[in-house]
């Protein structure tokens, strides 16, 4: 049975627009905390296998690709294509051929066994003129689409496309024939109960039409063709084809880029156009893929898991939720499903370059996972604490370590939650660096509120991801102090000084997993008196003098204030109350009037070959490759310094993902625990291996003695060959590694926005910018507006 699964993204755009999303009305989900798991649980066991590429491992490779071709109840078909190197003294020689470097194989795996059956080199019988153009499943065997091109005459050339078939149980050729290639596009085709249904695309010109020829082929063997079309009007794709009952099929097409519905009578083979609104249902969450199993059901994936769609009881049916088993949900992100079978599914892993080098043509293999249903969940008697992602992001280290908490801890297993999603439209709409920042800011402040009000009310999740940068939430009404879970850290192993940086009043809210540094990167050697970042005066000299009046701090007058109020929040609050009658409240208030423009551009003021030519821009490093990367393309930019502030203080550090526990958590301890795993010499030589900024100062050594390796390597000028050429190309010295443990160390404040008052800044602000009143009045409003929001707080 070929394979249905069709990604339909764009449709799913399309129907969010011309259909009233139920959705947006939904049931906010219950809190799964506290909750004991039964033997009944669900549960699904995964056993995975990898494919290993039938290559030659003592040649160079320059790329190398794996890819799931077909697979049916018995076999899967895997397709490694790729390139050898080609060795360059071979390049000027008349009898050279490209294609002895090319890589193209099928590899047939028993799904019983999970081992290869045979491998077949697509590319035998090929003469050095043939190009494949396609590789596909028909019928049982493969079938190849070359092109063969033939000098006719001198500088004249001439193209045949043909069609090989091969056997897939014995690899033997069957035929070799012309092919007739035309403007329609290849044949899908569909396996619908006991039907078979071949689509293929046709344009009408004249008529100004295009749609689909489908082949019907029924029980008894008989073919016939229906048309799939409209008069004036464009079916461009279609979507899926699904047996809605058994003698109705349910067909999904994009016409006119909307998402279009026609139901197809299998026994008369009429087609009759449906209202979209009638299976709105299937589309009510995000959806990331529709596939028809090999068992003839139709399923959706969501965020949570795997649905099946159930079109008498218009429902989807949970089959698969991704709590309900032991691997890191992280992975979920890149697996992709390929068939459903009852209670047994299987994703493939495609290759990918993972870690912080991914330009590497060795790739890893292909891995096929295999998901059964157990007979008894293995956690039963635990209780549930729940977890929840800000912007839904897991990430490999937090599967790894919810993984590891499951298996080792005897009382309490973590699930994720997704109840507090938050619509990211208004942000997607901005036009501006502005409208973005506002947007931004609406959104956190929206989710900020939503947590703070259940955690209060003990509904919240025990352990929050990511959401550090929700600084309302930084107090103990709301999460619990990490202090004791973390003990006293030696700063001559650990980089105390970001830790510190995230603490308020002394308390340390969220732990930053991996963190960024955040500051203006420039190549020149300006003096600056604190030595680590601007004063407002000394950036205004710098901005006059070396980037000739382009600021790379590119919002607008409110946005540019409120984030230098960010970096500097320290003095404006302090346990509680604000202050803003202070005189570096009024500096940054006379630096921006004088020297910011009043709006953003709807774009960056700068292109990057800009940016390059003055050597400096407003960098976020998110480990020494960053650093590095742009040290090299600024022309040895090794100076890292904070934004214009009062004190000329260093740049801010950022969480990149973070942890954090609710103050009321169903267990906090418990959490504690958690929370330490991230601490562990393991994790963080991983996460600085894969070229994260982490707290162990050994852990970033290794991980910066390795980037360093990489960008004075010829791997990072082939990797960036678009920009690094030989007027860019520089050796980076050693001591760079000590220069960055310096400018790490020089950090001293989180820059995170407190959204609520970041607004609030921004409403009252344009006053003063604008003439309209003078600064002690708009302090005044700014001052007691924020405070109330403090006082709430408290």
């Amino acid at each position: 049975m070929n394979k249905n699964a069709v990604r339909i993204v764009s449709a799913l755009l399309a129907i969010s627009m011309t259909l009233p999303i139920a959705a947006c009305n939904k049931k906010k989900s219950e809190k799964r905390s506290g909750k004991k798991i039964t033997s009944d649980t669900p549960w699904f066991d995964c056993s995975s296998f990898a494919v290993e590429p039938p290559v030659d491992r003592s040649r160079n490779l320059m790329v190398l690709e794996q890819s799931i071709l077909d697979y049916d109840a018995e076999r899967l078909l895997v397709r490694t294509n790729g390139r050898y190197e080609i060795p360059v003294n071979e390049a000027d020689l008349i009898s050279w051929n490209s294609h002895d470097y090319d890589i193209d194989t099928l590899t047939i795996i028993d799904r019983g066994t999970n081992e290869p059956v045979r491998n077949i080199d697509l590319r035998e019988g090929l003469g050095s003129t043939d190009s494949i153009e396609r590789v596909s499943v028909s019928n049982g065997n493969i079938e190849i689409v070359f092109t063969r091109t033939v000098e006719t005459e001198p500088d004249c050339f001439e193209s045949t496309s043909y069609i090989k078939t091969i056997n897939t149980d014995s690899g033997a050729e069957v035929s070799v024939t012309e092919n007739v290639p035309d403007f329609e596009s290849d044949i899908s085709k569909y396996k619908l109960g006991t039907y078979y249904i071949e689509a293929k695309f046709f344009f009408v010109e004249i008529t100004e039409t295009s749609g689909y020829y489908l082949s019907v082929t029924a029980p008894d063997g008989n073919t016939n063709v229906v048309e799939l079309k409209e008069d004036r009007h464009y079916i461009d794709y279609i979507n899926f084809i699904v047996l809605e009952n058994e003698s109705t099929a349910l067909i999904s097409a994009t016409t006119d880029s909307e998402l279009s519905f026609y139901k197809l009578d299998l026994r008369s083979l009429t087609i009759t156009r449906a209202d979209s609104k009638d299976y709105i249902w299937i589309f009510e969450n995000t959806h990331t893929l529709e596939l028809v199993g090999s068992d003839g059901s139709f399923y959706c994936g969501t965020k949570t898991g795997i649905y099946k769609v159930n079109f008498a009881a218009k429902r989807l049916d949970e089959l698969f939720n991704y709590n309900n088993c032991g691997i890191n949900r992280d992975l979920f992100a890149d697996l992709n499903l390929i068939d459903v079978n009852g209670d047994s599914f299987v994703y493939v892993l495609r290759p990918g370059a993972f870690g912080q080098f991914n330009d590497d043509p060795v790739l890893k293999s292909i891995e096929v996972f295999r998901f059964t249903k157990a007979g008894k969940n293995p956690h039963e008697g635990k209780t549930v604490l729940e977890l929840y992602a800000g912007s839904n992001y897991i990430s490999q280290y937090v599967g790894d370590v919810v993984a590891e908490f499951n298996d080792t801890n005897g009382k309490y297993f973590i699930e994720y939650t997704y109840r507090y999603d938050q619509s990211e439209a208004e942000a997607m709409e901005a036009t501006s660096m502005d409208e973005s920042t506002m947007a931004r800011l609406n959104i956190n402040t929206r989710q900020s509120s939503q947590l703070a009000a259940d955690i209060v009310n003990g509904d919240g999740p025990d352990i929050l991801i990511n959401t550090a940068y929700l600084n309302q939430l930084n107090g103990g009404k709301y999460l619990a102090d990490l202090t004791p879970y973390i003990g006293t850290l030696d700063q001559s192993k650990y980089f105390t000084n970001v830790l510190d940086a995230f603490k308020v009043d002394g308390k340390l809210y969220n732990l930053p997993i991996d963190f960024t540094i955040n500051g203006i990167q420039t190549k020149h050697d300006f003096n600056v008196s604190s030595g680590i970042g601007f004063t407002t005066a000394e950036y205004e000299k710098f901005l006059n003098e070396k980037l000739n009046g382009n600021d790379v701090l590119v919002n607008g007058q409110t946005f540019y204030f409120a984030m230098l109020f960010n970096a500097m929040h320290d003095k404006f609050i302090v346990n509680g109350n604000a202050d803003f009658t202070c005189p570096e409240f009024a500096e940054l208030a006379r630096f921006v009037n004088d020297n910011v423009h009043q709006r953003s551009a709807e774009e960056n003021d700068l292109t990057e070959d800009e940016f390059i030519e003055i050597g400096t821009n407003y960098t976020t490093c998110y480990g020494p490759k960053d650093y590095l990367y742009y040290s090299v393309l600024f022309g040895n930019a090794n100076r890292f310094l904070g934004i214009p502030s009062t004190d000329g203080r260093g740049p801010s550090v950022s969480a990149n993902t973070s942890v954090a526990v609710s103050a009321n958590a169903l267990d906090v301890e418990a959490c504690g625990e958690f929370v330490k795993l991230f601490m562990s010499v393991e994790m963080q030589d991983k996460i600085a291996t894969d070229g994260y900024f982490v707290l162990s100062r050994e852990a970033f050594k290794k991980s910066a003695a390795a980037a360093l390796e990489y960008t004075n390597s010829e791997r990072f000028y082939y990797a960036n060959n678009d920009q690094f050429y030989d007027a860019y190309r520089i050796t980076v010295p050693d001591k760079s590694i000590d220069d960055l443990e310096k400018i790490i160390l020089s950090c001293s404040h989180n820059d995170s926005a407190d959204s609520e008052i970041s607004i609030i800044l921004i409403e009252e602000m344009p006053a003063y910018f604008l003439g309209q009143k003078d600064l002690d009045s708009v302090i005044k409003v700014a001052q007691n507006r924020v405070q109330k929001v403090l006082d709430e707080r408290k």
